[in-house]
């Protein structure tokens, strides 16, 4: 056997036996529901539309916001769909978090204390996280549903390919015509 067949068999080895047996292809790993949080909130702030970005320093001249849907990949009507679930669950949390603003106060000056949350104030916490979990999960799966599945996997990849980059929507240099 030569060296690129036998190469290429170890690497087939490696992903075939990294797979579920009853499964033909691998499934890449959930997303964990913090980085849709986070994909979520960042295109909340996002538009349909490219624009200029302010003159910070020299650095930043010529350089353009691109669209949601210039950004991904995707179609306008894709893009609209993204902003209004990102919108929508940015929005929800938003109330939970503002509901909940006493409950992280008195958390806040127990650490501030060196005190330990009491055990009815670390449930509420804990309860507290898992409805932002919840609610980010929610908007996934109302997002896969307006997609449809094939396409939700097109954002999926997005979302993979961008997370731990800085930014889920980088500026871009302007096109110079």
């Amino acid at each position: 056997m030569s060296r690129g067949h036998w190469r290429a068999g170890l690497a087939m080895f490696v992903v075939v036996s990294s797979c579920q047996p009853q499964l033909l292809l691998c499934q890449p790993p959930a997303i964990d529901s913090a980085v849709y949080l986070s994909f979520f909130q960042e295109a909340a702030h996002q538009t349909s539309e490219s624009h200029p970005v302010l003159k910070v320093d020299d650095q930043s001249k010529d350089l353009v916001q691109p669209s949601i849907q210039d950004a991904m990949g995707i179609t306008e009507r894709e893009g609209k769909s993204v902003l209004e679930k990102a919108t929508g669950c940015e929005g929800e949390i938003a109330s939970l978090e503002s509901s909940a603003r006493a409950l992280v106060f008195e958390s806040r000056l127990l650490a501030a204390n060196e005190e330990k949350p009491t055990g009815d104030l670390a449930t509420r916490l804990k309860d507290l996280d898992a409805k932002r979990v919840q609610i980010a999960l929610d908007y996934v799966q109302r997002l896969r549903v307006s997609l449809g599945a094939e396409r939700f996997k097109v954002i999926e990849g997005y979302i993979r390919l961008r997370d731990g980059a800085g930014s889920f929507f980088p500026t871009t240099p302007a096109r110079k015509l």
